[in-house]
């Protein structure tokens, strides 16, 4: 895990999404038209990357899987079922798939995923760690199969997390206050170096 990594992938994403929301704004070229292939080709393809990688046919580190194809589709997908789902009447299958409840369950918890997710493998799957703790790392003492374990504990410990401590309204306060003394600290520097008038 890298924290310069993880920024960086924000970073990507915070520009994907800027350029979604530079559609169809003045002086901007026109959005690119949206088909179902648009959506439908990155769906398909990060799965069978993951297939190929797995399966060993497709030798290339995690590192660039993830940084050369995997975000870049990921981002194209996004992209493109948000300018699929947009439209006044959404026609796009892909994004009806996507707006099923199920799938909007699982999206809800993307962000708590996302936190957790790396603590519990470092648990179960660091060499280091595992030895300590199990006698090993888990897919090592339990066989391959205790990935299937490890998901279904990162789901429910995402539940767990998104329903008792993200959804708390106390934590909402100090959330919110922490961004205004945050806000405060930033404005205040240069209300400091404008000359009164």
């Amino acid at each position: 895990y890298s924290p310069w990594y993880a920024t960086v992938e924000v970073l990507l994403g915070a520009a994907a999404c800027r350029l979604v929301m530079l559609d169809g704004a003045p002086d901007e070229e026109q959005a690119p038209k949206s088909s179902c292939f648009s959506v439908l080709a990155p769906a398909i393809t990060m799965p069978v990357v993951i297939i190929l990688r797995a399966t060993g046919v497709l030798q290339v580190s995690d590192l660039l899987t993830r940084a050369i194809i995997i975000i870049p589709l990921f981002l194209r997908l996004l992209m493109a079922a948000h300018r699929a789902s947009i439209r006044p009447e959404v026609t796009d299958l892909c994004c009806k798939l996507l707006r099923s409840q199920p799938l909007v369950a699982l999206g809800n918890l993307t962000f708590p995923v996302f936190l957790i997710h790396g603590p519990i493998g470092q648990l179960f799957f660091k060499r280091v760690i595992g030895n300590a703790v199990f006698g090993g790392p888990l897919q090592v003492v339990l066989g391959p199969w205790f990935f299937y374990v490890y998901l279904a504990i990162t789901l429910v410990a995402a539940w767990a997390v998104q329903n008792t401590f993200l959804s708390s309204k106390a934590v909402a306060k100090v959330s919110k206050r922490t961004c205004e003394g945050l806000a405060w600290l930033l404005q205040a520097p240069r209300s400091l170096a404008t000359p009164a008038t």
